[in-house]
């Protein structure tokens, strides 16, 4: 149909790219989102909290409690869609991860400016994997191959690997919520105390169940997440692309998931609410 090819396709991709930009800076607005909200300062993307947090880590030389490694997995997995997307000339799939690569080489960066020595060793260990990852999509893809037949191959199971990578990150946030088996199984030996195993009991019934409360998750984050699945599903339906709506509608069932569990555990109004510090401490 001419209205759906040349009026709603290019809004969803529009729409497609700034949201999933915005979800690309989106892990490293938690700490920025948390402070405005708590502050009565919440806008709109928490008042560029990637740049806010950014500032703030520059200006303290800290990491301020932030670790690279959301950042590193974001760096892998943008590399991966944007050679996909190069490959199989996907022009929007291609913008949208090229950005999310430079982005996610910035945040490394400012890690490595503002980290000690030995986390330094650390960021320069993790930047090197995920350098080799990079060089060994490029490699897989488009050097390997002594034919066209065997790079579509290549980029067909480049396309598998991602589905699988995009469906792990979309579901990484529900991890609060399931039981940490492993808490309870390290503390199941003879020398183990009988506080330890109380204590690891009470961590293995997940945070957000455990506590009842839903400060574990990020309600901006889920929300961005939630409306990424949703473009990229539209978008990929639209142009028929399995690798663009298969993760992602799943991913948007896990992220509807993530905001019932939000608006389930909300805090209920007129009560003070409890640190994240108290309620690791219980």
């Amino acid at each position: 149909m001419p209205f759906v090819e040349f009026v709603v396709l290019p809004v969803i991709s529009v729409a497609t790219v700034v949201i999933a930009v915005a979800m690309f800076a989106s892990p490293w607005c938690v700490r920025g989102l948390a402070r405005a909200r708590s502050r009565g300062r919440l806008t709109l993307f928490g008042r560029l909290g990637d740049r806010q947090q950014t500032r703030q880590m520059l200006a303290a030389n800290s990491r301020l409690s932030q670790s690279h490694v959301p950042i590193a997995l974001m760096f892998g997995n943008s590399v991966l869609w944007t050679v996909f997307g190069v490959a199989s000339r996907e022009v929007v799939m291609t913008l949208v991860n090229s950005i999310g690569v430079l982005l996610s080489s910035y945040f490394m960066l400012v890690f490595l400016l503002v980290s000690s020595p030995a986390e330094q060793r650390t960021l320069v260990i993790h930047s090197a994997l995920a350098l080799s990852w990079a060089l060994g999509l490029v490699w897989y893809v488009w050097v390997r191959p002594e034919s066209t037949q065997e790079m579509l191959e290549a980029c067909a199971t480049l396309g598998n690997i991602g589905v699988v990578v995009t469906i792990g990150m979309l579901a990484s946030p529900l991890l609060d919520l399931v039981p940490n088996t492993r808490a309870l199984a390290s503390h199941r030996r003879p020398y183990a105390r009988t506080y330890s195993l109380a204590i690891a009991r009470r961590r293995a019934k997940g945070k957000v169940i455990r506590e009842r409360s839903n400060r574990f998750l990020n309600g901006q984050l889920s929300f961005m997440m939630w409306l990424n699945s949703l473009a990229w599903t539209l978008y990929g339906t639209l142009q028929r692309n399995i690798y663009a709506w298969l993760p992602n509608s799943i991913g948007l069932a896990l992220t509807t998931v993530q905001l019932l569990a939000i608006y389930v555990y909300r805090e209920p109004r007129g009560l003070p609410t409890t640190t994240l510090a108290e309620g690791d401490s219980k």
